[in-house]
Parts: C-alpha cells; sequence; structure tokens
C-alpha cells in the first residue's frame, strides 16, 4: 500500500492502516508537532552533569542530576562502591570497640559443650527447648498425612478417577509412583487402598477396568542363572519361560506344560530364608504347580 502524506506531500509504503496513522502524528512538518514537543520539554526532568566530591577521598567525580536530586540530596555521596564500603578508623575509635566487646564475645565454643560455656541450669533450658522444638517439627508433618489416611473414601468413583489422572499426565507408571503421586497423597495413600480392599479390588484391577496396566521394571538375573536353566531344558527337553510375572514378583524360570517353576538362589538368599517362604507358599496357591529350588554356590 502507498499513499501521500498530506504534511509533507512524500509517499509513504504501509501495511497496516495504523502505520500512516503513526506517520502523520508523528510527521515534523505537521502543524501539531512543535506543541507536543514544548509539552514534553516541560514535562520530562531535565538531567545536568554536575561536578560533586567525595565525602571521604575528597575526589571530584561527575553525575547527571535533575534540581530536585540535588536539593533533597538523593543522589550517592561517594566517587565509588569501594570507597563507600571501606572503613576508615582511628586507633580511639578501635579502643573503645576493643573494651565494649570484652568479655562478651570472643567465646571460644569449639569442643565444649552448652554447661561448660553458660552452666547447667542454663543449658538444661536449652537441651528442653531444642527437643520440643524438634518434636512439634516432627508432628506437623505426619499429622496432615495421618488425617487424610485415616478418612474412609465412600464412593471408590473418586479412585477410579484419579488413576486416570495420574496415567494422563504420567508415563511408566509403577505402583510406587501411583501411591507417591501428589494426587494420591492429597487424598491419601491409605486411604485409596483400604476403599479398594473394601469393594474386594486390587490396584491392578483398577488400573485393567480403566485399560491401563502398572510398568513392570527389568530384574536383575544371576550371573549362573542363565546357564543353570538352560541345562534343565537341555535334560528335560522342556522350555521355560524366563522371568514370569506372577503376584507382583518374578519367577525364574516357569514350565506351563508340566506346572512346575523353578527357582535360582544365590548366595544373598542364604539371609531371606522365611522371606522366600511366604513368596512360595503365595506362588504355588495361585499356580497350584510344584516349587523347585537351586542352589548356587551353597
Amino acid at each position: 500500500m502507498k499513499q501521500k502524506c498530506p504534511y509533507c506531500n512524500n509517499e509513504i509504503e504501509y501495511e497496516k492502516g495504523r502505520d500512516f496513522s503513526r506517520h502523520c502524528a508523528n510527521c515534523k512538518s505537521g502543524p501539531g508537532y512543535l506543541t507536543r514537543i514544548e509539552k514534553l520539554k516541560n514535562t520530562r526532568k531535565i538531567r545536568k552533569k554536575r561536578k560533586l566530591y567525595c565525602k571521604k577521598c575528597g575526589n571530584a567525580f561527575y553525575l547527571e542530576l535533575t534540581d530536585y536530586q540535588v536539593k533533597e540530596k538523593t543522589h550517592r555521596t561517594h566517587c565509588s562502591y569501594k570507597c563507600s564500603n571501606s572503613r576508615v578508623q582511628t586507633k580511639e575509635q578501635n579502643e573503645r570497640r576493643r573494651k565494649k566487646l570484652k568479655g562478651k564475645t570472643n567465646v571460644r565454643c569449639k569442643g565444649k559443650s552448652y554447661e561448660e560455656i553458660y552452666g547447667a541450669k542454663k543449658a538444661y533450658s536449652f537441651k528442653i527447648k531444642l527437643s520440643k522444638a524438634l518434636k512439634y517439627k516432627g508432628k506437623l508433618k505426619w499429622t496432615k498425612q495421618r488425617r487424610t489416611n485415616a478418612r474412609k473414601i465412600k464412593n471408590i468413583d473418586e479412585v477410579f478417577e484419579l488413576t486416570k489422572n495420574v496415567f494422563r499426565y504420567e508415563t511408566n507408571v509403577n505402583k510406587t509412583k501411583f501411591l507417591n503421586n501428589r494426587f494420591v497423597r492429597k487424598l491419601g495413600h491409605i486411604a485409596v487402598k483400604n476403599a479398594a480392599k473394601r469393594k474386594g479390588l486390587t490396584l491392578d484391577n483398577i488400573a485393567e477396568q480403566i485399560g491401563e496396566k502398572f510398568f513392570i521394571g527389568k530384574t536383575s538375573i544371576g550371573t549362573n542363572e542363565t546357564d543353570l536353566l538352560n541345562d534343565i531344558e537341555l535334560e528335560k527337553g522342556i522350555k521355560l519361560e524366563r522371568q514370569y510375572y506372577v503376584v507382583g514378583k518374578f519367577i525364574d524360570g516357569y514350565d506351563p506344560i508340566n506346572n512346575v517353576a523353578y527357582e535360582v538362589d544365590e548366595l544373598h538368599h542364604r539371609l531371606y530364608k522365611t522371606q522366600d517362604l511366604i513368596r512360595e507358599d503365595k506362588i504355588k496357591k495361585i499356580l497350584n504347580c510344584q516349587f523347585v529350588r537351586i542352589r548356587d554356590g551353597w
């Protein structure tokens, strides 16, 4: 777009109408240009270069200041930050300060107890105050969470909506990540579990009804586990399913045709014999299978 300015008679290229109107308002040959500049001069505070002297060192320095700043003395009075922060003091001032602080400060507390510094009575009062403060802080953290966990969730629809929101906004959601989520913490992670138990549901069942599934991470495999299970496959002529998932746990090898579970116990399993037996009973109840344990190195 092109158009002639009515004041300067120059052709002006523009894309929008506001650009042309902006030129006309600020055109130097226009009638209102001089009056507008005079108004701006009167309203704006004019700054002048002024010579000043530092309070401490007495050196001269220059600043651009208005008349109001000079009258009210709102400007800086030192030539530099180093000069303003430096403290040049006489011997008399240092002696006065030394006499005031004598006996009050400069107490060496390193390697000493409260009783040695303040005495037995004062030290006892300090210890009581500190213990009360620490107990109060600990209570504040857990009282809110206890209240949320203690309440009962009457409608399970709240739990279903909550799980939908968690799976919507987060990826690779496992059960620990689900229970530590801020939405679940607000409603109460124990309250959510109790609400599901009342209806005879688990977290896996709730996720299945929504059409989702909790993420299961990879488990660590022993050094000789693969070799031992491969030998069993060759001897018996079977094929085992490795890391078979049951009841939140993984079986090292499972034979679905003969319904036999194989578990390889490394050296660290000596410390967890009771826990392994409890886990074995749970798997037997669900699969009704035989359970074979293979000791590796003990």
